[in-house]
């Protein structure tokens, strides 16, 4: 029942990222990876099996409403998943820090397969900037503030 609702909860997710980061964009060029948050958050707390069925289920379902290559995001997805779940069992899961890094390392692996493939498409060094630099730190950011949120809610349920 766990891993059912956890699909359901992630097809909205994938809804969701496909809606809400123009919304958490700054100036429309830097968004967001919602989706490098889930699976880093999935891969840390469930079995590896799943989360690499997981990986591959939301990777392809990512190729699918992003228009992208098929398979593309279910392979990147998959690696990261694979050295997320490997490097997990060396770092303490519960430290802070390492859950950051773990979703920055992540998302700068997502932003450079990403850059590669689409190297032609990358005009000036501004671009590569943003694109390697800007945006993984504003993921983990927004990692941060979701961990704050998710402990204020925690210790508000808690109390009451």
């Amino acid at each position: 029942m766990k891993y059912f609702l956890l699909t359901i909860l992630s097809l909205i997710f994938i809804y969701f990222v496909s809606t809400v980061p123009p919304f958490l964009s700054i100036n429309g060029v830097i968004q967001p990876d919602l989706i490098i948050i889930l699976l880093i958050f999935v891969c840390l707390n469930f079995n590896e099996i799943f989360t690499y069925l997981f990986s591959f289920i939301i990777g392809f379902f990512c190729d699918a409403i992003l228009g992208t290559y098929l398979g593309f995001h279910s392979s990147v997805f998959l690696i990261i998943s694979y050295f997320t779940s490997r490097f997990g069992n060396f770092f303490y899961k519960e430290k802070f820090f390492n859950r950051v890094l773990l979703v920055l390392i992540s998302d700068l692996f997502y932003r450079i397969i990403l850059l590669v493939i689409n190297f032609q498409k990358s005009k000036s060094i501004v671009t590569v900037f943003v694109f390697i630099i800007l945006i993984p730190f504003y993921t983990v950011f927004l990692y941060f503030l979701l961990h704050s949120l998710r402990n204020l809610l925690k210790k508000f349920y808690v109390t009451r």
